[in-house]
């Protein structure tokens, strides 16, 4: 692959800024804060609240800092069961998972779930219902001014999800859309609530549900409606799938006359849901590859899911774990480290399809980045040639995830992510290149720093100021 050295840059819309949590294995306190200090700072973070926690309809009683995941109730009392056979509660309190959670980035995104069914099935009336979001979303945003994103539901059409058909799911983003409205009105916030949804499953196998959900939520009025952001899931191999669904999405809201507003991938992932230790590096080198190809998209960001699970059923997914009382960082992890690894501007590749490949520099060109995520389970060679990029002595760092390396289940980890190698760039062919067998499911990143120039066959060094560096940048 050609690597474009003095072609136009482009700012690399970084990708990795945007995390998933999980309500079902609460991140014990501190996780938040590791995670921040270890991995790194989210621009958006996902949380969630779920509404048979916090809020009994039959007294209309609230529990502002309930124990998550500590039933309060039988489960066999309950009028639906939910997700509940696939929550482990961890000790966790609520305020202290959304405010170390706001505390950590920049901007929350609220998913408020259950209860749907009991709204559908009259068991409890829409009035309540409405009221108890209200104070809800009104008692959380003042504790944490920086919840901004309010999300309807999660996976609403999933049986553990409620289960609900695009009616009731376009009936419940129509009546919570205007519980926001009104709360913005109310309060002139300093950061206004923003709406939108509606976090459907799966992937593009689902494209005709959710063009059906464009269709209906078209035919609200205007003022019926409010829509800040449109959000959906995609757990797929398919490396083309999200922007797939991109594509799609995109045709129908021009058809429909709806606005075109940020997309978040707000759960995506590329291997299954699975408690294998295997698993966790697969997922790491195809999310990488989804985000990398994600981040060229227009108006769209993903969130990984997740930044902390239950490694007994979702080891898969996991970027942190915990062992003798330690937070350790999985493969899933320090791939979204090597991400911010990366310089702020993208250079073009010159091929087909580069999928798994980016490379970057900083504004200068004196820096650059590689990134190569090889997603397949046989050897691979990655191979890349820098065009135009002027003489001169380059000094390489490179950094490996696979089976052994920087990789917490083998016997070299050692808790950090580790330089692998160093050497200087060689030429050839006229031009400076990078050669190496990957190995399966591994992702690799060269650092590449320029230390000298070479002029007339005499090694000088680099002056910034006689650097002829005009750069060209496209947003």
């Amino acid at each position: 692959m050609d690597i474009l050295v003095n072609k136009k840059l482009k700012k690399w819309h970084r990708p990795e800024l945007y995390t998933s949590t999980t309500l079902r294995y609460p991140a014990p306190k501190g996780a938040p804060t590791f995670y921040n200090n270890n991995v790194v700072k989210s621009k958006i973070v996902r949380t969630f609240i779920t509404l048979d926690e916090v809020w009994d309809y039959k007294t209309n009683e609230f529990f502002w800092d309930y124990k998550i995941g500590e039933h309060k109730i039988k489960l066999e009392d309950r009028y639906y069961n939910y997700d509940w056979y696939r929550v482990r509660p961890t000790g966790v309190s609520f305020i202290d998972y959304i405010t170390e959670n706001a505390n950590n980035s920049e901007e929350v995104l609220l998913s408020i779930g259950r209860y749907e069914r009991e709204l559908f099935d009259d068991v409890i009336t829409f009035d309540s219902y409405v009221n108890a979001i209200t104070k809800i979303i009104e008692y959380y945003k003042e504790l944490c001014p920086n919840i901004v994103y309010i999300e309807p539901c999660n996976e609403p059409q999933s049986s553990p999800f409620g289960g609900l058909t695009i009616d009731e799911v376009v009936k419940l983003y129509e009546v919570i859309g205007q519980i926001v409205k009104k709360l913005n009105k109310k309060h002139n916030y300093k950061k206004p609530l923003k709406f939108g949804g509606y976090a459907p499953a799966c992937g593009y196998e689902l494209i005709d549900s959710w063009e059906l959900f464009l269709e209906k939520l078209a035919l609200l009025p205007k003022s019926k409606r409010v829509i800040d952001y449109y959000s959906f899931h995609v757990y797929s191999t398919n490396l083309l799938e999200v922007e797939l669904y991109v594509l799609r999405h995109n045709q129908k809201i021009k058809e429909l006359g709806l606005p075109s507003k940020p997309i978040f991938v707000d759960e995506l992932g590329f291997w299954y849901d699975s408690p294998e230790i295997s698993a966790n590096l697969k997922n790491a080198c195809g999310t990488v590859a989804h985000l990398i190809n994600t981040a060229r998209l227009n108006n769209v960001y993903a969130f990984p899911w997740c930044s902390w699970h239950n490694p007994e059923i979702q080891m898969g997914f996991t970027q942190l774990i915990k062992k003798d009382g330690e937070y350790i960082i999985t493969p899933n992890g320090f791939s979204i480290k090597l991400l911010t690894m990366l310089n702020d501007y993208e250079m073009p590749i010159a091929c087909n399809r580069h999928f798994g490949a980016v490379a970057t520099t900083n504004k200068e060109r004196t820096e650059f980045s590689v990134l190569f995520a090889n997603t397949y389970d046989v050897k691979r060679k990655a191979s890349f040639s820098f065009i135009g990029l002027k003489d001169g002595e380059y000094n390489v760092e490179e950094y490996v995830i696979d089976e052994n390396t920087n990789n917490c289940f083998s016997t070299n980890y050692n808790g950090k992510l580790t330089k692998t190698n160093e050497f200087t760039l060689t030429k050839e062919d006229g031009n400076y290149a990078l050669e190496k067998p990957c190995n399966p499911y591994s992702l690799t990143l060269w650092k590449i720093t320029k230390k000298r120039d070479i002029k007339n066959g005499t090694q000088v060094k680099s002056d910034m100021r006689n650097l002829n560096n005009t750069v060209i940048m496209t947003d």
